[in-house]
């Protein structure tokens, strides 16, 4: 049965249900009289009733005939259909060729009725030509067969670049790689490292990638499986330290530091020369020698030992000085003195028969004595006689033009020599007359300060004031104050003993300022007398030990003190000395630096050439204030 006959039975029941006399009468005190037809129903209105024929049917109510629906145009069937009628009702039927309910009908499709060949992954459409059968989406070919499309392999799905694509019958499922998240059309980097997630070991770093994570090893540690391990740099030579420093591996890094013998920051080392700071701890009487990182000491000449002790070689007692026979040997401190015996002269190491002394010859002059003169006795006059020996007479100096006098002096002949004495208003030595505002330096020339010493008046008494134009050779007038008198208490003067002078300065500081200061006094033989000068009161600190500055140190036994070099601003900060000998060059041991702005070193030699220090004035309160030396002439050596 057609579903448009199916629908019009359905029609025709409800109408004859609906017009059955069985329902009751609204009023059960009234009733349709005569009875109703059987396709009429008893309606009540007021206080009437009447027979009222059921849809489908027309007449009285009691006579109720069928109304066909077919023929009186009141049935509704579509133009493609047939129209039945039926009692109280009417049925359509769908023409052959269409489909419906009868009342639409449409054309019949292959679609419907599954004549269709299209494939079932396909979508049949209806056109006014026919059908067409259509490949869903996900699905290739011709309607009638279709495959399905593998977007994944064809690259054509919509899956984020972070995602995996899998293929499904008719379409394809994105998911987000690991280390992204999404739904798979949109993946985004997870930072496992921002999260937590990752999991790296000690010594290492989290660094996000996209999609994962590195753990990259601290620097100073290298991966090893899956750990961190400890570079050894100075194994692997990869460590920037100096070539002579010791390097120590600590994790992670590594340390540089100087050995013994250099400075430095480890990363840069220079040698410490030992030879020119106190740290050489070589005996005083050795020499020492800078070596790298290191160095050696040396027992000077006149000494023996491991350089760093040193003792004195008796040559006399093992008899291996070069004293002549008629000689008699002296031990010394690192050397030895060769005198001839009585009756013989020379220097000791050549020694000939002294005729004089021993057949104690007499000239008769009173001004001659007897001389060897090539192995022979002869009696020589005195320097200031001219004569045979037996006559000597007085040399007129004066007379005769040899004085040597000053133009501005007056010569006075005396026996046997003769005197130059600068004029009224002229201040020298009689040989060299200078002005009294001037001043003579002791060696022959004015000078253009007599109370600085400034011999070339550039405002400063230095090494450029000397004697005879040799830097070599400073030399000053007397030696004025050296600091500020302004402060402190005179002390007064210091002498050393008679027969002594200064061989250097024991000098002691504190808190970068010169707190006093002695002279190292000597006899002639080189044995010390006594130390005199004064020490500041100081101050609550307690001050260092004091220094000895020699100047006849091993290495120049001989050397005396010849003047003072200092540095100053208002008072000494610092001291330091100038030796020498009988003759130029001198030598010059520097004070040590000072921190004080402005400090200026000076340099104050003695007057003259070979004059020595014998004196020190001191003006001091807690330090020095200012200093001055008194200078002499030096002391002929011992027999």
């Amino acid at each position: 049965m057609s579903l448009g006959r199916i629908a019009a039975l359905a029609l025709v029941s409800s109408l004859v249900a609906c017009g059955t006399g069985d329902d009751p009468p609204q009023n059960p005190a009234l009733e349709c009289t005569p009875s109703c037809d059987t396709n009429a129903r008893c309606v009540v209105e007021g206080d009437a009733a009447s027979c009222v024929c059921d849809d489908g049917f027309h007449g009285d109510g009691t006579s109720c005939v069928d109304v066909d629906e077919c023929t009186t145009g009141g049935a509704t069937c579509s133009p493609n259909a047939s129209c039945t009628n039926l009692p109280g009702s009417y049925e359509c039927i769908c023409d052959e060729g269409f489909v419906g309910d009868g009342q639409e009908c449409i054309l019949a499709s292959p679609c419907a009725d599954g004549t269709a060949t299209c494939s079932p992954d396909a979508i049949c459409e209806i056109h006014a030509s026919g059908y067409e059968c259509i490949c869903k989406p996900g699905f290739t070919g011709d309607g009638e067969s279709c495959e399905d499309i593998d977007e994944c392999a064809t690259q054509t799905d919509q899956c984020s670049p972070h995602a995996s694509c899998t293929n499904t019958v008719g379409g394809h499922e994105c998911a987000c790689l690991e280390g992204f998240a999404g739904d798979g059309l949109v993946c985004e980097d997870v930072d496992e490292c921002a999260e937590g997630i990752a999991s790296c070991g000690a010594f290492a770093s989290c660094v996000n990638t996209l999609g994962s994570f590195e753990c990259v090893c601290d620097e100073g540690f290298a991966r090893e499986g899956d750990a961190c391990v400890d570079v050894d740099e100075c194994a692997d030579g990869s460590a920037d330290c100096a070539a002579e420093a010791i390097c120590t591996n600590t994790s992670g890094s590594y340390d540089c530091s100087c050995p013994a013998g250099y400075s430095g920051n480890g990363r840069h080392c220079a040698d410490v020369d030992e030879c020119l700071r106190p740290l050489d701890h070589c005996s005083p009487y050795a020499s020492c020698a800078n070596l790298p990182g290191s160095h050696t000491c040396t027992c000077i000449e006149g000494y023996r030992g491991d350089g760093i002790d040193c003792v004195d070689i008796d040559e006399c007692a093992e008899e291996t000085h070069d004293c002549d026979p008629n000689a008699s040997c002296t031990n010394r401190q690192g050397s030895f003195r060769c005198a001839c015996d009585p009756g013989y002269e020379g220097d000791g190491r050549s020694c000939s028969a002294d005729l004089c002394t021993l057949h104690e010859i007499s000239c008769p002059s009173p001004n001659a004595a007897c001389a060897m003169d090539e192995g022979q006795a002869v009696c020589a006059c005195f320097p200031g006689y001219v004569g045979d020996g037996t006559i000597c007479n007085d040399v007129d100096e004066c007379a005769d033009g040899s004085a040597g006098c000053a133009e501005d002096a007056t010569c006075t002949n005396t026996d046997g020599s003769f005197q130059c004495a600068c004029d009224a208003g002229l201040t020298g030595d009689g040989f060299v007359c200078c002005e009294a505002d001037r001043g003579w330096n002791g060696c022959g020339e004015c000078i253009g300060d007599t109370a600085t010493g400034d011999s070339d008046l550039d405002g400063v008494c230095d090494s450029d004031d000397q004697c005879l134009g040799d830097d070599g050779d400073p030399s000053c007038p007397e030696l004025p104050f050296r600091g500020t008198t302004a402060g402190g208490n005179d002390r007064g003067w210091f002498h050393c003993a008679p027969g002594s002078y200064a061989t250097g300065l024991e000098v002691r500081y504190i808190a970068g300022k010169l707190l006093g200061a002695r002279l190292i006094c000597k006899d002639a033989n080189g044995a010390e007398t006594g130390r005199v000068g004064h020490y500041g009161s100081g101050s609550p600190d307690t001050p260092g030990p004091s220094t000895d500055l020699d100047c006849d140190d091993p290495l120049h036994p001989d050397d005396r003190l010849m003047g003072q070099i200092f540095t100053n601003e208002e008072y000494v900060h610092a001291a330091g000395a100038i030796c020498g000998g009988a003759a130029p060059p001198y030598r010059f041991i520097e004070p040590p630096a000072t921190t004080v702005p402005g400090a200026i070193t000076r340099y104050n030699p003695c007057v003259g050439a070979g004059k020595v220090v014998t004196g020190v004035h001191i003006q001091a309160g807690w330090w020095v204030d200012a200093i001055q030396l008194g200078c002499t002439d030096p002391l002929s050596p011992a027999p």
